[in-house]
């Protein structure tokens, strides 16, 4: 009787011990998707603001360019 139930316990105890570690991984990976998941959502947004910088900063190059030649003719008139 005392080693069936030796026996028993041990295997209860490292059951929990299994299910511990099986609740941390699968705690990990639910992280680790969660995580995946939410920076896919947000590379389209992040696109579409830096595309919107990009442009607004190549729209001032152009007028900066542009404020520079008609100050050059300005000065060779």
């Amino acid at each position: 009787m005392v080693k069936i139930s030796l026996h028993s316990e041990l295997h209860n105890q490292i059951r929990r011990q299994v299910n511990d570690i099986t609740s941390y991984w699968n705690f990990l990976i639910y992280c680790s998707i969660t995580l995946f998941h939410t920076a896919i959502k947000r590379i389209p947004k992040c696109a579409l603001a830096l595309k919107k910088t990009l442009k607004t900063t190549e729209e001032k190059s152009d007028r900066d360019r542009i404020l520079a030649n008609k100050q050059k003719t300005v000065i060779y008139r």
